[in-house]
C-alpha cells in the first residue's frame, strides 16, 4: 500500500524527533563534560570544595552523568524539581531530554507524576510534552491515556507531542488510534500526522483527512504548507491558495504573508500585478498591509505612487497604510505628496494622519509648521501636538493652549486629561486655578483620575462647582465613578449630594446600575425605597430598564415589594413588553400562568 511504502521510507530516512533532541542534548552535555575535565578553570577557579553548589552547569552535568552511563537508579533522574534551578529554558530542556534518554517506563512515569507539581502552567505543559514524547517511544497508548487526564482545552500540546513521535514509531497504529479519539484530540492528532508526511501529494493528504471526516484539517495543513513554501516560490503559493477548496476570505492572513514574501523578493510592481486576482474578496485592502509597510520603509515615494494607482476599491486603504508609515519618518515629504490627491475627503483624512504622526515625531516642530497644513486641519493638528507635549511637559502644554485661539474650549479637556494620567492632583490644582466658568468643562477631563487617587477630594471639588439651570451637579458623575470600584462608598456619598432633584435621582440611578450588574438588584430596590417619594418614579423607571435585561425573573419575584400599585404596574409592563430587537422574550422565562398573573398588576394607563 502507498501509505505503508511511504511510511517505511520515512522511517528509514529520518531520526525520530525525540531521539534527535536527545542526541543534541547528549552532544551539548558531552561538550560540557569534556570541558569540565580538560578545562577545569572554566568551572572551578578556586581551591574550595564546590561539589554541593547548584550551578546551571553542575545540574546539567549531574543529569548527564546519571544517564550517559546508563545508571538511572540515583542522581537527578528522579528529581524533576531540580529542573526549576535552571534560569535558561534551553538548559532546562537539555537536562530533561538527557534525563529521559535512557529512562525506563517506570522512571518516565515517576517524572510525569512529579511534573504535576510544577506551578507554571506553561512550563508544566512543556515539561510533560517532553516526558510524554519519551513515553510514546515506550508505550504510545499509555502516553495518550495520561494525556487525556489533562483538561481537553489544555492538552493539545501533549497530543501533538505524542503523535509527533508515534508517526515514526508506527504510522499505521498512530492513524488507527487517532480515529478513535474525541474530535478535539483527533483534529490535533490528524494535523500532526499530515504534517509529518512531507513526501505526500496534496491528494494523499486530502484522502486521509477524508477518512476521518475532517477535510478541513487537510485544508489547514495544506494552507500552512503553501505559506511555508512561499519563501522560495511566492507566486506558486499565491495561486495555490486562490485555487484551493477553502474560501479566500478565510485565507486573507495567509495571502497577506505570501504577498509580504513576494514583494521582498520582486519589489513593489507585484502589488499592482496581483490586485485583480483578489478583487473578489471583501475588504481585500488589508491583504496589502504588511507588503506596503515593508515597501514604504525602503522606498516611500515609489510605494505611494503604486498605492495611488491601485483600483478604487483598495486605493484609499492602501494610501492610509503608506501615508502612516511614511509620515512617521518624513512628515514634510508625505504632506507634499498627499497635497496633490484630487479626492478632497481622502486628502483631508490623510492630512490628519500626517498631523498625528508629526505630533508623535516632534510636536513642537508641528506647531511651527501649522501654516503648511490646510486651514481646516489646523485645529486637529494643534490638538495632536498639545496632547503630545502634555505627556512630556503639562505646564508647557497648558501655557500653549492659553495662547491658542479658543484654547480652553478646543484643547483644554484633552490636555488636562493627559496631565491627570501622570499627576491627577497637579492637574486638579491647575483646573481650580482657572475662572469658575471654565472649571466644570475642564474637571470632566480629569475626574476619573482624581477619583482613582482621592475620591473624597473629587467629591468635595464637585460640590463646589455650581449647578447650571438645566444640568446636574458634578457629584453625580463622581458617585458614578466611585460606584464602579466601591459601591458602599458611593452609597455613603449620597447623603452629601446637593438638594437638586435630577442630581440626587441620577446619582442613585448610577449606583443602582452597578448593583444590578453585580447581581444585587434587591439592594438596588431597597436603595430606591429609601429615596424621597418625588424621586422614586424616575429612579424605578431607570431601574426596571436595567433589571429586566440582567435578571427578568428576579424583577418578577420582586413585584410585590414595590411601594405603589403604579410602580408595580410599570414593572410588570416592562417585563411583559421586553424585547430584544424584534424578538419577544417573556415567554422564554415564564409560564402562561405567570404571564397572566403579571397582567393583573397592569393599570389602565400603562404609559
Amino acid at each position: 500500500m502507498q501509505q505503508t511504502t511511504q511510511n517505511t521510507n520515512r522511517r528509514n530516512g529520518t531520526i525520530p524527533s525525540f531521539l534527535l533532541g536527545a542526541l543534541v542534548a547528549a552532544i551539548f552535555l558531552g561538550t560540557i563534560g569534556i570541558a569540565y575535565v580538560f578545562l577545569p578553570g572554566l568551572f572551578n577557579n578556586t581551591t574550595e570544595d564546590t561539589s554541593t553548589t547548584y550551578t546551571e552547569d553542575g545540574l546539567v552535568s549531574n543529569a548527564f552523568n546519571s544517564t550517559s552511563r546508563g545508571d538511572t537508579s540515583s542522581g537527578s533522574i528522579d528529581d524533576i524539581v531540580s529542573l526549576g534551578e535552571f534560569k535558561s529554558n534551553f538548559a532546562r530542556s537539555v537536562a530533561l531530554l538527557t534525563m529521559l534518554e535512557h529512562a525506563s517506563e517506570s522512571q518516565v512515569l515517576e517524572l510525569l507524576d512529579q511534573s504535576k507539581s510544577i506551578a507554571s502552567p506553561d512550563r508544566r505543559l512543556s515539561t510533560q510534552s517532553d516526558i510524554l514524547r519519551r513515553l510514546t517511544i515506550l508505550d504510545p497508548v499509555k502516553a495518550m491515556t495520561h494525556a487525556t487526564e489533562v483538561a481537553w482545552n489544555r492538552r493539545a500540546p501533549l497530543v501533538r507531542a505524542i503523535f509527533t513521535e508515534w508517526v515514526y514509531k508506527d504510522f499505521e497504529a498512530a492513524i488507527e488510534h487517532a480515529q478513535g479519539l474525541v474530535e478535539s484530540d483527533q483534529r490535533v492528532a490528524l494535523e500532526t500526522i499530515l504534517k509529518s508526511r512531507e513526501d505526500w501529494s496534496e491528494q494523499d493528504t486530502i484522502d486521509l483527512a477524508r477518512e476521518f471526516g475532517q477535510e478541513s484539517v487537510a485544508s489547514d495543513v495544506l494552507e500552512q504548507a503553501y505559506v511555508a513554501r512561499a519563501i522560495d516560490d511566492p507566486e506558486a503559493s499565491w495561486n495555490a491558495i486562490l485555487n484551493d477548496s477553502k474560501t479566500d476570505d478565510e485565507q486573507m492572513e495567509s495571502l497577506r504573508t505570501i504577498l509580504e514574501y513576494w514583494v521582498m523578493r520582486d519589489g513593489a510592481d507585484i502589488v499592482s500585478q496581483i490586485e485583480e486576482s483578489i478583487s473578489h474578496i471583501d475588504y481585500s485592502g488589508s491583504i496589502f498591509y504588511n507588503a506596503l509597510v515593508l515597501l514604504t520603509e525602503d522606498a516611500p515615494q515609489n510605494t505611494f505612487e503604486v498605492a495611488r494607482n491601485l483600483g478604487e476599491n483598495i486605493r484609499d486603504e492602501a494610501l492610509v497604510y503608506v501615508t502612516g508609515g511614511w509620515a512617521s519618518v518624513d512628515p514634510r515629504a508625505t504632506l507634499h505628496a498627499v497635497s496633490v490627491i484630487d479626492d478632497g475627503v481622502l486628502r483631508n483624512q490623510l492630512t490628519n494622519y500626517i498631523a498625528d504622526q508629526w505630533a508623535t515625531l516632534d510636536p513642537r516642530e508641528l506647531l511651527e509648521n501649522l501654516s503648511a497644513f490646510p486651514e481646516n486641519v489646523h485645529r486637529s493638528a494643534r490638538g495632536a501636538a498639545l496632547r503630545r507635549i502634555a505627556e512630556e511637559s503639562p505646564q508647557e502644554a497648558t501655557q500653549l493652549l492659553l495662547e491658542a485661539p479658543n484654547g480652553i474650549d478646543d484643547y483644554g479637556w484633552s490636555v488636562v486629561s493627559r496631565w491627570a494620567e501622570q499627576d491627577a492632583v497637579g492637574a486638579l490644582d491647575w483646573v481650580l486655578s482657572r475662572p469658575p466658568e471654565e472649571q466644570k468643562h475642564l474637571l470632566q477631563g480629569i475626574l476619573y483620575r482624581v477619583v482613582q487617587e482621592d475620591p473624597q477630594r473629587a467629591l468635595e471639588t464637585a460640590l463646589g462647582v455650581p449647578i447650571t439651570e438645566y444640568g446636574q451637579g458634578l457629584e453625580e458623575r463622581v458617585i458614578d465613578l466611585v460606584a464602579q470600584n466601591d459601591v458602599d462608598q458611593a452609597i455613603a456619598m449620597l447623603q452629601s449630594v446637593r438638594d437638586h432633584e435630577n442630581t440626587k435621582t441620577f446619582a442613585a440611578v448610577n449606583i443602582a446600575r452597578v448593583l444590578v450588574r453585580s447581581n444585587d438588584p434587591f439592594r438596588a430596590l431597597e436603595l430606591g425605597l429609601d429615596l424621597p417619594e418625588p424621586l422614586q418614579r424616575t429612579y424605578f423607571n431607570n431601574l426596571w430598564l436595567q433589571w429586566v435585561q440582567w435578571d427578568i425573573v428576579g424583577l418578577y419575584e420582586s413585584l410585590e415589594k414595590f411601594p405603589s400599585a403604579d410602580l408595580k404596574s410599570k414593572a410588570a409592563h416592562e417585563i411583559l413588553s421586553y424585547r430584544v430587537l424584534d424578538d419577544y422574550r417573556p415567554h422564554r422565562h415564564f409560564t402562561a400562568e405567570q404571564l397572566q398573573e403579571m397582567e393583573l398588576y397592569l393599570l389602565d394607563d400603562k404609559d
